[in-house]
């Protein structure tokens, strides 16, 4: 390609392809991430943590380090089932966030949710979820950190 012509291509098309990836139209950039939830915790044998009246944020996700042994559940349920959650009754988690049978540090997501429900989260150390009896055969607390995150 001659100079010329490169120089021509260059200037027809280079301020159409920045004019995509502006400011705010950038496909390509990471979204902005904000902390919902940051705690270190206990959580007794037969108990459960429940983050409640999550909504607003287009994608979830979160990450969790794990400082005991025993299994334990980690479910992201709509606003009906974390109704059916509190008074026992069964429920259908949303899979993308949650984990069943956890036992070491992880995360899930992110995943896009619509942003107009209301949600929970809940980390299970009860006989609710799928983790019990616990799968090593020991009952007791589970000790854990965990940072929970919404992006608009």
């Amino acid at each position: 390609m001659r100079p010329l012509s490169a120089l021509v291509c260059f200037l027809l098309f280079c301020p159409t392809f920045a004019g995509c990836i502006g400011e705010g139209n950038n496909p390509f950039s990471s979204p902005e991430w904000y902390v919902l939830d940051e705690q270190e915790m206990f959580i007794e044998e037969d108990q459960y943590y429940s983050l409640k009246g999550i909504e607003g944020y287009e994608q979830y996700k979160w990450e969790l380090k794990y400082y005991s042994e025993q299994d334990f559940d980690v479910y992201f349920l709509d606003d009906t089932n974390c109704q059916k959650w509190d008074i026992g009754e069964s429920v259908l988690m949303i899979s993308a966030l949650s984990w069943e049978g956890m036992n070491s540090d992880g995360g899930k997501g992110p995943s896009y949710q619509d942003s107009s429900k209301i949600y929970c989260w809940v980390i299970d150390n009860s006989d609710k979820g799928a983790s019990s009896p616990p799968l090593n055969g020991e009952n007791g607390p589970i000790h854990l950190s965990f940072t929970f995150y919404g992006s608009a």
